[in-house]
């Protein structure tokens, strides 16, 4: 499993590939199956969702490098060392790359039996999360079998950490309750949590995106019982938004593409030299 992002990568091109001529003809959208589809899911229609299998391979040939770096820095550089047997949840996992980031984590680390479920509740992802969610001595992975929230919230207090991986921001864009959300919800799963568990965000850092809201709310909670802290991945260029006011110590690409098709590098990563986002950690005392 040494290569799993290669792996993965292989396989997404592969489905890329074999998928694009079939839904170029297909598609009901007045762009194609490729970048300029995806940039208008991001910036010109974010009430858009995902709604084909190219996109989905193609989200995950263009930000598995740099989804999967962010989840190894922070788990690596701002979590206590994970044991065998703890549980990763993630919620509105999509595409589950960041598997690979932890499965990474663990290898390095020499942890076995780490265990990771994600849920969703777009089907579309199903062909790619079934590559991502891979196996090995370091890692167990799987699709949550759960539909609904009401199946999986008896799940919190047995996990360790709740991951929310460019999530939020996802919602916010979807839907008109975000504030909703967060009181109601991720509260919720708060409360329900164990003690020196963790919630870990990791999202676009933009400012304008779900920060403010997002600190709005968590500005709220109880600080004898929460330890609130906010980091950003410094991409070196003015766009960058000092989330937190707290550097990530590293923010390189921690796979290598060498080996792999150039198109990976210069097609589907072209701009996306490293990590760029915004995190938040809480951790429930």
């Amino acid at each position: 499993m040494s290569n799993l992002y290669q792996n993965v990568l292989n396989i997404m091109l592969n489905n890329y590939n074999s998928s694009q001529s079939l839904e170029s003809v297909q598609c009901k959208e007045t762009f194609n199956c490729s970048t300029l589809c995806l940039t208008d899911i991001y910036h010109n229609h974010k009430k858009r969702k995902y709604n084909c299998t190219t996109i989905t391979s193609m989200y995950v040939l263009r930000f598995c490098n740099r989804y999967s770096s962010e989840i190894y820095h922070i788990l690596n550089d701002k979590i206590p060392r994970l044991s065998s047997g703890d549980l990763i949840f993630s919620i509105g996992c999509g595409s589950c790359m960041e598997t690979i980031g932890i499965e990474k984590y663990c290898r390095d680390n020499n942890i076995l039996g780490v265990c990771y479920e994600g849920v969703d509740s777009n089907t579309i992802w199903q062909n790619v999360t079934n590559t991502c969610c891979v196996s090995s001595n370091y890692l167990y992975s799987r699709l949550s079998p759960v539909s609904n929230r009401d199946q999986f919230l008896p799940m919190l207090p047995n996990i360790k950490i709740l991951l929310l991986n460019y999530m939020l921001s996802d919602y916010k864009n979807h839907n008109n309750d975000f504030q909703d959300y967060l009181n109601n919800y991720v509260m919720e799963d708060l409360n329900l949590m164990n003690n020196d568990t963790y919630l870990i965000i990791n999202d676009q850092n933009h400012s304008d995106e779900w920060e403010d809201d997002f600190d709005d709310w968590s500005s709220t909670l109880d600080n004898t019982q929460y330890v609130i802290q906010r980091y950003f991945f410094d991409p070196g260029n003015k766009r960058c938004n000092p989330y937190g006011h707290n550097r990530m110590a590293i923010n390189s690409l921690v796979f290598s593409n060498t080996g792999l098709d150039p198109r990976i590098t210069t097609y589907f990563q072209d701009n996306l030299p490293c990590c760029e986002s915004a995190v938040v950690i809480i951790h429930k005392l």
